[in-house]
């Protein structure tokens, strides 16, 4: 009996381990999401202040070094756009994964059973199954 419900406790680990990895890695993607939502708050902030500059220069008539604000500030707000579908994506991402985190529990404890069931001798009652990790 002792055999059984320890076998049951191993293969329950396994599945706990899977689990807590799957954890991790939602938390990574999460992670990226802010990351990349942070890079774009930045780079959207930065082409503001390269309009602003291209704006100045244009009222002193500069209007090379106008023109080449201007351009950054563009090219600035490109990248803002770029990394905010960067952290839509990683927030999705990060959700299909933590969504999925039930079926480790469903799993470790049906493997539990199964295995509970299979290493008891045909001659004895299932012992009750032991407290999973």
């Amino acid at each position: 009996m002792k055999n059984a419900q320890k076998a049951a406790v191993g293969i329950a680990k396994v599945y706990k381990g899977a689990f807590n990895k799957a954890q991790g890695v939602g938390a990574v993607w999460d992670l990226r999401s802010n990351e990349y939502a942070t890079a774009a708050a930045q780079r959207k902030g930065l082409a503001g202040e390269y309009e602003k500059r291209a704006h100045d220069y244009m009222n002193d008539k500069e209007f090379e070094e106008s023109k080449a604000y201007l351009l950054q500030s563009h090219q600035a707000m490109t990248q803002a756009q770029g990394f905010a579908k960067q952290a839509v994506s990683a927030h999705e991402q990060a959700k299909k994964i933590t969504g999925s985190l039930n079926w480790y529990i469903h799993a470790e404890y049906m493997a539990a059973t199964n295995m509970l069931a299979a290493a008891t001798p045909p001659d004895v009652a299932v012992p009750g199954l032991p407290a999973l990790p």
